[in-house]
């Protein structure tokens, strides 16, 4: 089915899904996800993820599929849904036999959901490729710039922020950790406690942009296309599993202490004070 990706349910045969955040095309190889939620900018709701998650376990278990490239349309997102929206697409039964077998992340109320979301991507055993236009707010920063994928092609003009302080909250889903680790202490705490737009031309002098371009989309396809031609793809899955052991290892140490933080501005009710 065009645009669509499987479901797959225990001891029963893949379900075709067509996601309502997700354009989703396969060719020669290179899946092409692209976020698609206009009316929020691709802000971070429950669906979203969750869709995201599922799109993922699709993009794991067919064969077909040696790189994908991830997006969103205008703009790479807006960061966490600060309205709520609870709604979820995806079949009620998968979405409870997909929780049951850790595809999903408890659904609880908590940073879980996002915590799965980071992980998914962080152990997606295939290359990704991002391609970044527009802006990218907080947690969407996080997807473009913080180890999610393995090459990150930006607009010259793309914007990113990390606006926690204002919104009264620390830093999560790993970037205490990884921001330092990829630009420095220094320049991380002047990402994240300053919370000030920076470009991608700074992004990429910081090392956590791979290109410039004019076209992100174009030259993202025509990356992962150069990578899905490679005939040693198991080489390639072993590199990256390699290369990102080191720090997903401390990733795990990293999301207690970020939890326990967030958890604390919450119970004080200094998170999102003034929204």
């Amino acid at each position: 089915m065009p645009g669509s990706i499987n479901l797959y349910p225990t001891n029963a045969a893949p379900v075709p899904y067509t996601p309502l955040s997700i354009n989703y095309k396969l060719d020669n190889g290179v899946a092409v996800c692209m976020w698609d939620i206009h009316k929020t900018r691709n802000a971070l709701t429950t669906n979203m993820v969750l869709e995201t998650m599922a799109t993922i376990e699709h993009l794991k278990r067919d064969e077909k599929v040696k790189v994908a490239v991830w997006g969103g349309k205008t703009n790479f997102g807006s960061g966490l849904d600060l309205k709520g929206d609870k709604s979820i697409n995806i079949p009620k039964d998968i979405v409870a036999d997909y929780t049951n077998r850790g595809i999903f992340p408890p659904n609880d109320g908590t940073d879980n959901i996002l915590k799965g979301l980071t992980l998914a991507f962080w152990d997606f055993p295939k290359i990704s490729v991002a391609a970044i236009e527009g802006f990218a707010v907080g947690g969407a920063c996080n997807m473009a710039l913080a180890g999610h994928h393995d090459f990150i092609i930006a607009s010259d003009t793309a914007r990113f922020i990390y606006p926690f302080m204002k919104l009264g909250i620390t830093p999560e889903l790993g970037s205490s950790y990884i921001l330092p680790s990829f630009v420095g202490l220094p320049r991380a705490k002047e990402l994240l406690l300053l919370g000030e737009w920076f470009s991608s031309k700074e992004a990429h002098k910081m090392g956590l942009v791979t290109r410039l371009s004019a076209d992100p989309w174009k030259d993202s396809v025509a990356l992962a296309a150069q990578l899905a031609a490679n005939p040693k793809q198991h080489t390639l899955r072993a590199a990256k599993k390699l290369l990102n052991s080191h720090h997903r290892a401390q990733m795990d140490n990293s999301f207690p202490k970020e939890m326990a933080a967030m958890s604390e501005m919450v119970a004080q009710k200094w998170a999102f004070a003034k929204l």
